[in-house]
């Protein structure tokens, strides 16, 4: 039965795709079978996570932002700025306002913070834009006391959330991937940003339980 079953998946997934399972699983049908499963499964808990930390980054850099830049009730959104953004990220605010409109007609500024992808989130953490690192790490305000955040770790940290999210987007074989760390890198971007809802999040986190059903372990 696992032999009909993964023949059928080399059918319909194409053999290249059942090609990095076959090897892990040293050739082994059900267990190629089991892990790819188990890929599936690993993703799905971690997207859950990466999204929660997604929105709290998002919102979080955004509010320090605006307290910035927008201090004026008639003060255009930052995003449209001179001066703020480097020219490469105008392009992802004039899709997500462009995407919005398309679908919904004119955005407000929450609509267009919703609409922009991890990715710009993540490049405003790179060293182009360390002249606003002092007003974006007002963004981590519940780190410990003398305990400081260094721009390139906080990007390092994110920029691992990303790749991984991106990974499952595209359904990616990510079962080698380094989870521990990636659970290490939701805390360090989460919990800084709001400890309550880091810890919600971690109370019902699956990620522990699908890791410890590894099929390599049986």
């Amino acid at each position: 039965m696992p032999t009909d079953l993964l023949a059928t998946f080399k059918e319909r997934f194409s053999e290249a795709r059942l090609h990095p399972y076959e090897v892990a699983a040293r050739e082994d049908p059900q267990l190629t079978i089991a892990l790819y499963e188990w890929n599936i499964q690993i993703g799905s808990a971690f997207f859950e996570d990466i999204g929660v930390v997604e929105v709290l980054l998002r919102n979080a850099l955004d509010q320090t932002l605006r307290e910035k830049y927008q201090a004026h009730p008639d003060s255009e959104p930052w995003y449209e700025q001179n001066g703020v953004l480097l020219q490469t990220q105008f392009a992802a605010v004039d899709e997500a306002i462009k995407h919005f409109g398309d679908e919904y007609g004119e955005p407000d500024q929450d609509d267009v913070i919703a609409a922009l992808p991890f990715g710009f989130w993540r490049n405003l953490l790179t060293p182009g834009y360390q002249r606003l690192w002092l007003t974006l790490k007002e963004a981590f305000a519940y780190l410990p006391p003398r305990v400081s955040i260094r721009q390139a770790d906080m990007c390092d940290h994110v920029s691992d959330l990303h790749e991984l999210r991106n990974g499952i987007a595209h359904h990616d074989p990510i079962f080698d991937w380094n989870f521990k760390a990636s659970l290490t890198n939701l805390r360090r971007v989460g919990e800084p940003i709001c400890p309550k809802t880091y810890a919600w999040l971690d109370s019902r986190s699956r990620v522990r339980d699908v890791l410890a059903a590894d099929p390599r372990r049986a």
